[in-house]
């Protein structure tokens, strides 16, 4: 059995590594059948996906009959770090549950971070029932407590400091020494609150320092060793326990007098280095490694001139510890005696000699000299070279000294396993690598048709290096070999500078107008220019695609480079109405730049583009055009547009729907009206359509997406809702009515669901319901909405919060005082907007920055409107308002107008 879940563990891992949507759908479909075996890997494999659809399911699993599942479910939610799943999880935690099922969920709220499981744990810590401080240490609930944040609490220390006054020293050292271990140098360290951190080290201190100190002077060796050995862990020992120390550099035991040595070392007492050099030389293994351990780690400047005198009298094995301790101390001074006494020691025979090297070059990686790193690589021992590139790659890989190129070229050429790493130097040193390019170059043509060449990363090369590089380039670029070319065109994760473009762009704009088999590899590259204008990038793509004899396939090509020419974005706008104007033939062209067009307003402009290059007049010039694909594409691009013109064309589309014999461009002319300024007025008119079958869905998504704006359609489509039998239908129907009425959602007085239900909106949902139910409960929930604007860290939650005290009226007053303090903490801040981010930045990187900016500045509209809801009771808001009346965005600046009109109208009242 234990095998069984050994393989089910490993084929987790694996599987769900890259499990596709596809592969989660049929998994989610075998679930509810699922022997209970296969039920329990289910549920692991899709915890692993990290995929949040999957989390009803998981949930539904908490409540299965058997234990092993359960416990699969809670372990898969832990993974997908589902913060709305907590309020499942914490149940768990009760004592009644089974031992295994606590632990899992202890395990799960650590990996959640989950502050509302903080009392469950707490309770869940009976100190005075456990048999040993080791014990309490290594409980689950601890752990849990510490992954939270909350790393030993006031009460926790407190009940931690009574057990350890239970505990007599003398008879139970081995208990007070694994404790210390284990709280000082596994957990505390680990905690980012410092200061409490301190406070419990220093509590720990204080209680067992006088009981240690006793030990000290006890009759019997073996606790004086322990004692000592306990102290030296405590460290920022009083300047008492100097004495003590120092009278039992004296005892007759050796290990006690050994331990006295390393802890007065370790305080820094000058006249202890004299007592450490003979341990140092000792001909037992075991004390002479202890010293040297206590040797490395010495911090203070007096020992200066002790380590200084080992350097010059020691064996080769002392001499790199003590090197290694002045690289510590004081660096900037002694660089050159470092280099001169080091470099004679990396190519010792002795491979011992080259494990102390490696040690001590990889812990002091950052203050090395380009000559030891030389030394490093021209070396011959394997730990060595190993711990060179380790240094190297600690450092990013910033090494500019054009030695250690032949041993770069080397390890490359060799394929030996350090080769991507010397890859990557080279690209750091960017310019300084341009010697290497004769020898990358052959290596390059040796091994492009091989399977497991790295001959990208070999141009990538090419391209940190720059123009140097710009020959060889371009021939790879322009090479007949199909597979040299597509090594030569840049990954599209890499970003090039403003000066880098200059020599970059033309060269591939040059491979572009020649390529048939890259094309998309190029535009990919280009795409992540950040100013296509500059450098006639779109032109010349519009220019080779109107020639379709340059392409074998142009219907496929075409269709991508239309793609590629919308992710432009406005800059595009004014190629792509020249082929509307000039090539009113070709229709494949019309239908390309009419997609492209209508992707640009969907996804990319923010601006009045439509007005600015007048784009409208063009489009419905299109509309002439008798193909039914053009016109299609050309009803969709105006619908894309309308949002962008000031200009109604509502009689146009109007027309369009009743004079059209087309079904689907009639359709698309429907679902255009609801982007038309005046769409409201068009109301009527849709209704009067509404029994015409082959338009209801139409009309009733055109009508569902102008919400409350539609309320006169409400008594048709309740008529319809009712007289329609298809279930599919009905569905439609159901969902616009409740979009157009929005009813407010029943909800209890429970202050947890509140919490939860704020957690749960998002921008993509339809949120109205649930907001209109907080607002309709009124003043019962505004103290938790004011908890969760002062405490909760989401941006989303707190925003959805002022928005509903925004709504609530003038009972808001009672939150005044929050209200002010977190318009104040905002005026301070500034968020990023996501056009600030340069063209090519990653996914994740531009959605945190979007959500950020949208949630941020939201929250800011929404406590500038509820302040100004209160009018002059706002008066002390004034001055914040009046500064953001200057903000850069606009929805906030019109906020800011709008309350001090409030707040100033009302006081002249």
């Amino acid at each position: 059995m234990k095998k069984l879940f050994m393989v089910m563990a490993f084929s987790c891992l694996v599987i769900a590594q890259n499990i596709s949507d596809k592969r989660i759908v049929e998994l989610l479909g075998e679930l509810p059948t699922a022997p209970v075996m296969e039920k329990s890997y289910i549920a692991r494999v899709l915890g692993k996906s990290k995929d949040v659809k999957v989390v009803p399911a998981l949930i539904k699993l908490l409540s299965d009959d058997n234990m092993m599942v359960r416990y699969s479910a809670i372990c898969a939610l832990g993974e997908l770090n589902a913060q709305a799943t907590i309020t499942n999880i914490v149940p768990f935690l009760h004592k009644s549950q089974p031992k295994y099922l606590r632990q899992a969920a202890m395990k799960a709220v650590g990996e959640l971070k989950a502050v509302q499981a903080i009392p469950a744990l707490l309770k869940r810590v009976p100190i005075e029932d456990r048999g040993s401080l080791y014990g309490l240490v290594k409980s689950p609930e601890l752990d849990a407590l510490c992954k939270i944040g909350l790393a030993f609490p006031s009460q926790m220390v407190d009940q931690l400091v009574t057990t350890i006054q239970t505990y007599k020293p003398k008879q139970d050292l081995q208990t007070i020494d694994d404790f210390v271990l284990l709280i000082f140098f596994h957990y505390l360290p680990h905690q980012h609150k410092l200061p409490l951190v301190e406070k419990t080290q220093q509590r720990i201190r204080e209680i067992l320092l006088p009981q240690l100190f006793t030990c000290c002077r006890d009759t019997r060796s073996y606790v004086k060793k322990r004692a000592l050995k306990i102290l030296r862990r405590l460290a920022k020992l009083p300047q008492m326990a100097i004495p003590i120390f120092e009278e039992l550099t004296n005892s007759p035991v050796a290990e006690v007098r050994e331990q006295a040595i390393y802890a007065l070392v370790e305080m820094g007492q000058e006249n202890a280095y004299s007592l450490l050099w003979p341990l140092l030389n000792a001909k037992n293994n075991t004390i002479k490694n202890n010293a040297l351990e206590v040797l490395c780690h010495i911090r203070y400047e007096n020992a200066t001139s002790f380590l200084l005198g080992v350097v010059q009298k020691s064996p080769p094995e002392i001499r790199v510890r003590a090197i290694g301790a002045l690289l510590k101390i004081d660096y900037p001074k002694m660089q050159h005696f470092i280099t001169k006494e080091l470099i004679p020691l990396i190519p010792h025979p002795n491979r011992n000699i080259g494990y102390y090297i490696s040690d001590v070059l990889y812990e002091n990686n950052q203050k090395l000299s380009d000559d030891i790193i030389v030394a490093m690589m021209k070396s011959r021992n394997d730990n060595v070279r190993d711990d060179a590139f380790a240094v190297i790659t600690s450092r990013n890989y910033r090494v500019v000294d054009a030695r250690i190129i032949p041993e770069l070229l080397t390890e490359i050429h060799k394929g030996k396993r350090h080769n991507f790493d010397a890859l990557f130097t080279l690209m750091a040193m960017k310019e300084a690598a341009t010697p290497a390019i004769p020898a990358l170059k052959k290596m390059f043509f040796e091994s492009y048709q091989k399977e497991d060449s790295y001959c990208d990363k070999i141009c990538e090369v090419f391209y940190s290096i720059g123009q140097n590089a710009q020959p060889v380039i371009k021939e790879l670029l322009l090479h007949k070999s199909a597979t040299v070319r597509g090594y030569a065109i840049p990954a599209d994760y890499i970003t090039f500078t403003k000066e880098q473009c200059k020599w970059v762009v033309p060269l591939l704009l040059e491979a572009y107008q020649k390529e048939s088999t890259h094309i998309t590899g190029i535009l990919d590259a280009l795409e992540g220019i950040d100013t296509p204008e500059e450098f006639g990038i779109i032109e010349i793509i519009v220019t080779r695609l109107r020639d379709k004899s340059k392409y074998n396939n142009w219907d496929t090509v075409g269709n991508v480079v239309g793609i590629y020419l919308s992710h432009f974005g406005a800059a595009s706008i004014p190629h792509l109405q020249k082929i509307l104007q000039n090539e009113t033939q070709d229709l494949e062209l019309l239908v390309l730049a009419l997609k492209a067009l209508r992707d640009i307003f969907n996804y990319k402009v923010e601006e009045n583009s439509s007005d600015k290059f007048a784009i409208m007049s063009t489009l419905w010039k299109v509309m002439e055009n008798p193909n039914p694909k053009v016109k299609l594409a050309a009803i969709e691009a105006i619908a894309a547009a309308l949002p962008f013109s000031k200009k109604s064309y509502l009689l146009e589309l109007i027309s369009l729907v009743t004079n059209d014999s087309g079904v689907a461009i009639q359709n698309a002319a429907i679902q255009a009206i609801a982007k038309d300024p005046q769409a409201v007025t068009a109301i009527p008119f849709l209704l009067q359509m509404l029994q015409q079958k082959e338009h209801q869905k139409a009309i009733v998504e055109t009508l569902a997406s102008l919400q409350e704006q539609a309320q006169q359609a409400l008594p048709a489509l309740n008529e319809l809702f009712a007289a329609t039998t298809e279930p599919k239908d009905k569905k439609l129907m159901e969902e616009a009515i409740l979009r157009i009425a929005k009813p407010p959602l029943a909800i209890s007085d429970d202050p947890t669901e509140f919490l939860t239900l704020l957690q749960d909106l998002n921008p993509q949902s339809e949120n109205s319901r649930v907001i209109n139910g907080f607002v309709a409960k009124g003043h019962q929930v505004i103290p938790v909405l004011i908890a969760i604007l002062e405490q909760e860290q989401s941006l989303a939650t707190r925003y959805y919060a002022a928005k509903i005290l925004s709504q609530i009226g003038s009972e808001t007053k009672l939150a005044l005082s929050i209200l002010l303090a977190t318009l104040a903490e905002e005026c301070n801040k500034s968020y990023i907007h996501p056009k600030s981010l340069t063209r090519g930045a990653c996914g994740t990187a531009m959605f945190k920055v979007y959500n950020e900016y949208h949630f941020g500045k939201s929250l800011q509209e929404s406590l500038i409107q509820c302040l100004g809801n209160l009018g002059q009771d706002a008066m002390a808001a004034l001055p914040m308002i009046t500064k953001m009346k200057t903000d850069e965005n606009q929805k906030v600046r019109q906020a800011a107008i709008q309350a001090i009109q409030q707040i100033t109208l009302e006081n002249k009242k």
